[in-house]
C-alpha cells in the first residue's frame, strides 16, 4: 500500500512539472474557419498536431465534448470537417518552442453586441468563460501548470451592419478584454491579439470598427492589431484554406512581436540585421492597403533591426509609426511630407542629425540609431549629372562622419550602377538594348555615358572608402538584381523571362570599414515572396557586432 501512495505522489508530482502554454481562440467565421474545407487541411510534415492540445466548440452545433484532444480538424462544416487559422498558429508556436493548448470558442456571423453580448448578460462570452474555466480545470487535474498566454478575437464584421453597434464597438471590446483579464483570468498584463476584416462590405461602410481595434492596441503595449489585407478569399467574407493558414502565421508573427523583449535588451544580443526596401510609389499613394499589408508581414518576417525605406510618398510620420509598429520597432523618422520621402525604422532609439534636401531631387535623412550612423539615400533616377551632384554632397556629410564615428551605413535607391557588376551587364543585352532606345540624344542628363552605364557615381562612394557588402555574398546578376521587380509585368505589358533578362542592381547597402568586417551575411531578396511587393528588391545585410573575424 505505501508503495502504491509513493507511486501514485510520485506521478502527481512529475505530472505537476509539465507546463501547457494556453491560448484563447474566440470570434465569427474567420476565427472559425468557414471556407476552411479540411479536404485541403495543411500537411503535417513535421508531425506536431500530435502534440498540440485543443479544445474546440462550434457554438451550437458541434464540439471537442469538452474533452481536449489533438490538433485536428472540426466537425460540422464539410465531410471531412474544418479548420481555421488555429492550425497554422500553434504549429508556428510548437516549432518556436512553446507547448501549444488551443482553446477554441467560435460562430460565424455573430456580432459583439447582439450575440456575444456583455459579460453577465447570458451571451456567447459567458457560456466561452464558463467551458474555458472548465477547460483550465481539466488541464490542471492532467497534471499540466496552465499559462494563459494570449487571447486571440477575429471579429468585428457584424458590429458593422448598423451605425449603433460600429459607434459602440469599442467600449464593448474594451469591457470584454477588461473582464477576462481582470475578473476571469487574473492577468492583467494578458497579451491580446485582434483582427478584422479590414476588405468586409460592413468596414467599409463603417471603418470605425477597424479603428476601434487600433485604438486599443496602440493604447495597451500588450494588445497588438493584425491585417487581413492581401489574404485570398473564397467569397466576399471568407478566407481560403490557403488564406487561413497564411492568417495563422501572421497572428503568430503578431504573438512574436507582442512578446519580443524591450529594445534596452536588444543592445547585448550582438547581432544587427538591417534592410532597405523601396516601396514603389509609397503603395500607389497610399491606395494599395493590399500590398502594404503584405510588405508589412514580410517585413516582419524577416525581423530587421534597422530598416531604411525609399519612395515613402503621401506618407506622415504617423503613418510610418504604424508601418513600423507592425514589424515590431517603437522608433521611426520620416524625412518630409512630400513627394517622394524616405524614411527609417529602428528597434532602437533614433536621433536625426540632418534631414538633406537643399541640392537633392528627393532628399536624404542622416539619423543615429544603436551607435551606428544611417544616410538613407533616393538619387535621382533620369541624370547621371545630378546623380553626381548628389554624390558630392553627400561624400561632404560623410566626410563629418567619418570624423566622428567609425561605424556608419549608407543605405537606399542609388539608381547607379556598381563597376563590381560591370562584367555581369552584356554590352549588348536585353537592358542596354533598352536604355539605348529610352536614353536616345539625352547625353550625361539621360542614365547613359556614351552608350554605356555610368560606373562613376557608386565609384565616388566606394573611394571615401565605402564597402559594398551584397559583393562579398553574391555572384551573378540574377543573385545580385535588385530591380525591375515582377509587379512591373503588368504595368509594362512584359512576360517575367523580359524582366528577368533586364535586371540591374541600383539599390546598395553600402558601410564603414569597420563595419565590413562584421558583415557575415548579405543578399538581395528577389526570390518569388517579393515578385509583387514593389517594383524593387530589397536588400539585407547582418553583422555580427560582437565579432570582427568574418570575412569571405
Amino acid at each position: 500500500m505505501g508503495f502504491l501512495l509513493l507511486l501514485t505522489l510520485f506521478t502527481i508530482n512529475s505530472g505537476a512539472q509539465k507546463k501547457i502554454d494556453l491560448f484563447i481562440w474566440a470570434g465569427q467565421s474567420n476565427a472559425q474557419g468557414w471556407q476552411g474545407d479540411a479536404a485541403r487541411y495543411p500537411v503535417d510534415d513535421e508531425n506536431l498536431d500530435a502534440s498540440i492540445k485543443l479544445n474546440w466548440t462550434f457554438f451550437d452545433n458541434e464540439s471537442s465534448e469538452g474533452e481536449w484532444v489533438k490538433m485536428q480538424p472540426q466537425k460540422g462544416r464539410f465531410p471531412d470537417g474544418h479548420f481555421g487559422p488555429e492550425v497554422s498558429f500553434a504549429r508556428e508556436l510548437k516549432k518556436a518552442g512553446y507547448s501549444p493548448a488551443i482553446f477554441k470558442y467560435c460562430l460565424g456571423g455573430t456580432g459583439l453586441a447582439r450575440d456575444w453580448k456583455a459579460p453577465g448578460e447570458g451571451g456567447i462570452y459567458d457560456s466561452m468563460v464558463a467551458e474555458l474555466l472548465k477547460g483550465i480545470s481539466t488541464l490542471k487535474a492532467q497534471g499540466y501548470k496552465v499559462d494563459v498566454r494570449g487571447f486571440i478575437w477575429i471579429q468585428g464584421e457584424s458590429d458593422g451592419d448598423s451605425d449603433l453597434h460600429a459607434e459602440a464597438y469599442r467600449e464593448n471590446l474594451n469591457q470584454l478584454i477588461n473582464n477576462l483579464r481582470d475578473d476571469v483570468l487574473k492577468k492583467p498584463d494578458l497579451k491580446i491579439i485582434l483582427g478584422v476584416d479590414e476588405q468586409h462590405r460592413f468596414m467599409q461602410e463603417r471603418p470605425v470598427v477597424v479603428e476601434a481595434q487600433k485604438r486599443l492596441a496602440d493604447e495597451d503595449q500588450n494588445i497588438i492589431y493584425t491585417s487581413m489585407y492581401g489574404l485570398p478569399k473564397a467569397d466576399g467574407t471568407h478566407l481560403t484554406p490557403e488564406g487561413l493558414v497564411e492568417h495563422g502565421c501572421r497572428i503568430f508573427n503578431a504573438f512574436q512581436l507582442l512578446v519580443a523583449k524591450p529594445d534596452s535588451e536588444f543592445n547585448h544580443a550582438g547581432k544587427l540585421k538591417v534592410m532597405t526596401y523601396n516601396i514603389w510609389n509609397g503603395f500607389d499613394w497610399g491606395k494599395d492597403e493590399t500590398r502594404r499589408a503584405k510588405l508589412q508581414h514580410w517585413v516582419n518576417t524577416q525581423q530587421p533591426d534597422v530598416f531604411a525605406l525609399e519612395e515613402l510618398c503621401k506618407y506622415t510620420p504617423e503613418k510610418l509609426q504604424e508601418d513600423a509598429k507592425s514589424w515590431g520597432h517603437n522608433y521611426s523618422v520620416l524625412l518630409k511630407e512630400s513627394g517622394y520621402s524616405v524614411g527609417l525604422t529602428s528597434r532602437y532609439p533614433i536621433e536625426v542629425k540632418e534631414k538633406i534636401i537643399e541640392g537633392m531631387h528627393h532628399g536624404a535623412l542622416h539619423c543615429t540609431t544603436n551607435g551606428i550612423d544611417f544616410l538613407v539615400v533616393h538619387l535621382h533616377p533620369g541624370s547621371i549629372n545630378r546623380r553626381r551632384e548628389e554624390m558630392k554632397i553627400l561624400l561632404g556629410t560623410l566626410e563629418q562622419i567619418n570624423a566622428e564615428n567609425t561605424k556608419y551605413i549608407v543605405l537606399g535607391d542609388f539608381n547607379a550602377h556598381s563597376p563590381f557588376d560591370a562584367d555581369l551587364y552584356e554590352p549588348d543585352g536585353d537592358l542596354l538594348v533598352r536604355l539605348r532606345k529610352s536614353e536616345d540624344g539625352k547625353g550625361m542628363d539621360g542614365n547613359l555615358d556614351n552608350g554605356d552605364l555610368d560606373y562613376s557615381v557608386i565609384s565616388g562612394f566606394l573611394s571615401l572608402p565605402l564597402y559594398d557588402v551584397t559583393r562579398k555574398f553574391t555572384n551573378g546578376i540574377a543573385e545580385r538584381g535588385s530591380f525591375p521587380a515582377m509587379a512591373l509585368a503588368p504595368i509594362n505589358n512584359e512576360r517575367h523571362e523580359q524582366l528577368w533578362a533586364r535586371l540591374e542592381r541600383i539599390d546598395y547597402i553600402l558601410v564603414s570599414s569597420e563595419l565590413e568586417t562584421k558583415c557575415i551575411n548579405a543578399k538581395v531578396c528577389n526570390g518569388e515572396d517579393n515578385w509583387y511587393l514593389s517594383d524593387h528588391y530589397p536588400v539585407i545585410a547582418d553583422f555580427d557586432l560582437h565579432d570582427s573575424n568574418h570575412k569571405k
